[in-house]
């Protein structure tokens, strides 16, 4: 449905949010290469994460594929935990909803366990956006942002733009990059 939608719009600029609420990492809405896809040259992509394991790698190879059939110039690729209770709330007999949610805040007020959080801190993140740029042909600038549940900014972002100085950049999420940027849990 939405690439009959698209088909016919043949956006330039295109922002997606998704929730995946198993563990693959594969993103169904770029399934192949299609017409609308050709002329997109801006892409915003939010993944929401709704379990505590996420293939983290077979999401970034299918990203630099996909990469490598598009003509972006720009990619703003957004991770976030939204592996809690209170969110989960979706009753499709197809959506597993069992596993362990991540618990963000004790009583008093520390921070305890995250899922995304703890796997992302094991990823070279850095070399994943450089892979990404390098899959894509016309890819000039790519930035990552991550965070962990109920966070109110992200935790860190990540970029390349070939462009402009500096050339990469990897420091902590600021307000600028957060909620209201794109609207509440951006």
């Amino acid at each position: 449905m939405l690439s009959v939608i698209l088909s016919d719009a043949k956006p330039v600029f295109l922002r997606l949010a998704t929730r995946v609420f198993n563990a693959r990492g594969y993103i169904p809405v770029f399934k192949s290469t299609t017409s609308w896809s050709m002329s997109l040259e801006t892409l915003e992509l939010r993944i929401n994460i709704s379990k505590e394991q996420f293939d983290f790698q077979e999401c970034f190879r299918h990203i630099t594929h996909v990469l490598s059939t598009l003509s972006v110039r720009s990619l703003r690729l957004e991770l976030r935990c939204s592996n809690i209770e209170h969110l989960d709330e979706h009753t499709d007999d197809e959506v597993d909803n069992s596993g362990q949610k991540c618990d963000p805040y004790l009583e008093d007020g520390y921070r305890w366990y995250c899922y995304t959080e703890n796997a992302l801190l094991r990823e070279d993140l850095l070399q994943r956006v450089r892979d990404c740029m390098q899959s894509g042909p016309t890819l000039r600038r790519m930035t990552l942002i991550w965070a962990r549940c109920e966070a109110p900014r992200p935790t860190r972002v990540i970029g390349v733009d070939l462009d402009n100085p500096p050339y990469s950049w990897d420091r902590p999420g600021n307000d600028s990059d957060g909620e209201y940027r794109v609207g509440y849990f951006w």
